[in-house]
């Protein structure tokens, strides 16, 4: 006998016969249902008929389907019991993880009503504690200077735009509105001293093509015009504080010759509008218009002791402007005061203060050309003998 019709170690008659009747169905290596039944009886030592063993596959087979069907029946039923399960797993978890949850929020309740209890049990020990502040009127009492910057003024500039409109008249408003502003400040401090400080292009100029298109005055008109303009401002502060001290630097825009390689420092319209506030303001005993700077591109005042850099600032980087300075002067300066970029502000580098000054003129071509924007505004800040003491943002859209 062949070793693939043996009987197999602890195989059962039924399941032997069916394992030879499906094999031969497959190979029908045995041709008839004798010679199934021969091999059968030789490996049992029965005696059955070929009838025997054939309708026991045929039952085999009509059961099958059915044995199949059920068995598929207790695969989806089981693993129905596990999704079953595992969803009674989760909301164990989520149990659980809620539990804990309130758990905490309870411990936490129950720390912060016995940390309400211990304060309260603290204050009951302890006397009230008189108040020792002591009001102060240092700011009416220290010797104070407030110092207005005037700066990027674009006087002859005419702009009508879907963000600004301005032109002398316009201008002349805002220096109205800015000296109010001034005089409010002079209200509530009461200075000592008023300190302008002139940061550079007070007249539009013919830097680009651009301005040439949008003046509304040759350059010689728009220095008469801001010369002008400026000496009724200070003349007028002049009445208000009791000393006026007036500075400048020129500007960009201020320059003689277009092209800035072309151009010299020191020959720009705006040093000549501070020999014309010099000669125009000679009268008045308590101005002070000072004409000589450090350099034709920036100046020092001092107050209180202090240094105070003033530059137009299209030569300054605002993050290296004090170290630069500190450099060239041999010490740290208390603030540099800046122009150029058109909007107010004050930032900190170098434990020295960095100010802005904004733009009298506003929005014009060349900021929309460049997406740029910014309200007419010019800064103003009170000093004192220990540096800044306050800054006013002054908008000149009042």
């Amino acid at each position: 006998m062949l070793d693939k019709y043996k009987r197999l170690e602890g195989e059962t008659f039924e399941e032997y016969e069916y394992r030879i009747c499906q094999m031969n169905a497959r190979t029908g290596e045995l041709e008839t249902w004798n010679d199934v039944v021969d091999v059968v009886n030789e490996a049992w030592g029965t005696n059955y008929t070929e009838c025997k063993v054939r309708k026991d596959w045929n039952a085999f087979q009509k059961m099958l389907p059915a044995y199949q069907k059920q068995c598929a029946d207790g695969e989806e039923m089981l693993e129905e019991i596990k999704e079953e399960r595992r969803a009674l797993e989760r909301e164990r978890v989520k149990f659980r993880d809620e539990r804990n949850e309130v758990s905490r929020i309870l411990r936490t309740h129950a720390r912060i009503e016995s940390l309400k209890d211990m304060v309260k049990e603290c204050a009951q020990e302890f006397a009230p504690i008189p108040c020792r502040f002591v009001p102060d009127d240092t700011l009416r009492r220290e010797s104070q200077t407030v110092v207005a910057m005037v700066s990027d003024l674009h006087a002859g500039l005419k702009a009508e735009n879907c963000l600004n409109t301005y032109d002398e008249s316009i201008l002349q408003a805002r220096m109205s509105a800015y000296f109010r502003a001034l005089y409010r400040i002079n209200e509530v401090h009461a200075p000592e001293e008023c300190v302008v400080v002139l940061c550079g292009d007070l007249i539009n100029g013919v830097l680009r093509t651009a301005n040439r298109l949008e003046n509304n005055q040759n350059v010689i008109r728009q220095t008469i015009f801001v010369s002008d303009l400026l000496s009724q401002f200070i003349s007028s502060l002049a009445g208000v504080f009791p000393a006026v001290r007036v500075y400048g630097t020129p500007g960009n825009h201020g320059r003689v010759f277009q092209s800035k390689d072309e151009a010299v420092d020191g020959e720009n319209f705006d040093v000549l509008v501070m020999y014309i506030l010099e000669a125009k303001l000679k009268e008045f005993e308590n101005v002070h218009v000072k004409t000589q700077n450090l350099d034709e591109t920036f100046g020092v005042f001092h107050c209180y002791g202090r240094d105070y850099v003033f530059a137009h600032g299209e030569k300054e980087n605002l993050d290296t402007a004090a170290t630069k300075f500190a450099m060239i002067l041999g010490h740290k300066p208390t603030a540099i005061l800046l122009g150029h970029r058109h909007s107010n502000g004050f930032s900190t580098s170098y434990d020295c203060k960095v100010v802005q000054s904004g733009t009298g003129a506003g929005t014009d071509r060349y900021a929309i050309d460049h997406r740029l924007h910014n309200a007419p505004e010019q800064m103003a800040f009170l000093c004192g003998e220990n540096g800044i003491i306050c800054y006013y943002d002054i908008s000149l859209n009042k």
